[in-house]
C-alpha cells in the first residue's frame, strides 16, 4: 500500500545522504587533493618528466574525487563561492586563458594564500592547474618563466586548503541537518533538507546533457567541439562523466534503507523507481565503451554515441522530475534557468 513519506522518512534519508554520500566523499576529495599537493610540490622541486607524470597522475585523482560531489551545490562548498573556486567551468568567454596568462607574468608574485583571496575564481582551480600540467610544452615553459611552477603549486595548495576546509565543516552542516525541525537554525524540517539533496540528485542532470555533452557535440561530427569538453587536455572528459552519473546514481539508490529509490517505492512510484534505475544503468553501459576521440578526428559514429546518451540523460531528468512530483517535493528555482 503507497503511503506519503513522512518526516522520519526525510530524517532517515538525510542522515544516510550525509554519512554514506557526502562526507565519505569530502573526505576522499580532501585526501585526494593533498596528495596532489604533494605531486606538485615534489614534482616543481625536482622537474623533470617523471616527476611531471606523476603531479598529473594525482591531479587527475583529485579532480575525480571532485567529480564525485561536484553535484552537491549547497552548504559548505558555497561558502566564499569555492565551487566556483574548485571549478570555474564551462568558461564560455575564455576568461581563464585570459586570467592564466596575465599570472604567469607575475614573476616576483607569491602565489599564496592572499593572492587567491583576491584572484578571479577562473585561476583558483582545476581547470588552471590542468591547463599549466597538462600543457604539451610545460617543461620547457617551466624552464623559461618560474611562475608557472609557482602559480601550479599555489593552485594545488589552494585547492587543498578549500577542499580540507569544506570537510571540516560539513561537521556543522550534519549537525544542522540531522537536527532539522526544533534544533536547526537552517531547516525549519527534515524534508527542507532533504530537497536540498534532491535538488543534487535532480538538477546536475540537466547541466550533463547541456554543458558537457551537447555544448560540446553541435549538430554533427564535423561540428563537434572537443576543445570545449571539460578536461580534454588530460583526455579525461569521459572519466568525467562516468564519475558524475556514478555518483547521481549512488545518491538515488546507493543504499538499501531510506534510499531515493526505496522511498519512491513505499510511495507508489515502483514502476517508476524501477525505471529510473534502469535509465542510470543504460548510461553507464553507453559510457563504458565511449572512449576519448583525438581533437581533430571526431566520427560520425562517436558523434551518434554521445547524442544517444544525451537523450538518456534527457529521459533521465523527466523520469527524476516525475519522482519529484510523487514524493511531493518541490525543488524551487534552478540557477540554469536563467542561462
Amino acid at each position: 500500500m503507497a503511503e506519503a513519506p513522512a518526516e522520519e522518512d526525510w530524517h532517515a534519508f538525510n542522515r544516510a545522504a550525509i554519512h554514506q554520500h557526502a562526507v565519505p566523499r569530502y573526505e576522499n576529495l580532501s585526501e585526494k587533493a593533498g596528495a596532489m599537493r604533494v605531486a606538485v610540490q615534489a614534482f616543481c622541486d625536482h622537474p623533470g618528466q617523471k616527476g611531471l607524470d606523476q603531479a598529473r597522475k594525482a591531479t587527475v585523482h583529485a579532480i575525480m574525487a571532485w567529480q564525485a560531489i561536484q553535484h552537491v551545490q549547497f552548504g559548505p562548498v558555497t561558502y566564499l563561492m569555492r565551487n566556483f573556486g574548485l571549478q570555474y567551468w564551462p568558461d564560455k568567454k575564455g576568461i581563464g586563458a585570459r586570467q592564466l596568462r596575465q599570472a604567469l607574468k607575475l614573476t616576483d608574485t607569491s602565489f599564496d594564500p592572499a593572492y587567491f583571496n583576491d584572484a578571479s575564481a577562473s585561476v583558483k582551480g582545476f581547470p588552471a592547474l590542468e591547463k599549466l600540467l597538462f600543457d604539451a610544452k610545460v617543461l620547457e615553459k617551466n624552464t623559461e618563466n618560474p611562475a608557472v611552477c609557482a602559480l601550479a603549486t599555489g593552485i594545488a595548495d589552494n585547492i587543498f586548503r578549500m577542499s580540507s576546509d569544506i570537510e571540516k565543516e560539513w561537521t556543522q552542516a550534519a549537525e544542522d541537518i540531522e537536527g532539522a525541525g526544533e534544533e536547526s537554525e537552517e531547516y525549519e524540517m527534515a524534508v527542507d533538507a532533504s530537497t536540498q539533496f534532491l535538488k543534487a540528485l535532480v538538477e546536475p542532470v540537466e547541466m550533463l546533457r547541456d554543458d558537457k555533452l551537447n555544448r560540446v557535440l553541435g549538430e554533427s561530427a564535423e561540428k563537434t567541439r572537443w576543445k570545449r569538453s571539460e578536461f580534454w587536455r588530460s583526455r579525461q572528459s569521459l572519466n568525467a562523466l562516468r564519475v558524475n552519473v556514478q555518483s547521481l546514481q549512488h545518491l538515488y539508490s546507493g543504499w538499501d534503507d531510506h534510499s531515493v529509490a526505496d522511498i519512491l517505492q513505499r510511495a507508489g512510484g515502483e514502476a517508476l523507481a524501477a525505471q529510473i534505475e534502469e535509465s542510470f544503468k543504460s548510461i553507464a553501459i553507453s559510457l563504458s565503451d565511449a572512449h576519448e576521440p583525438p581533437i581533430d578526428a571526431i566520427t560520425p559514429e562517436f558523434h551518434a554515441k554521445l547524442t544517444a546518451i544525451s537523450e538518456l540523460l534527457r529521459l533521465l531528468q523527466h523520469q527524476l522530475l516525475e519522482a519529484m512530483q510523487v514524493l511531493n517535493i518541490q525543488l524551487g528555482f534552478n540557477s540554469r534557468d536563467g542561462d
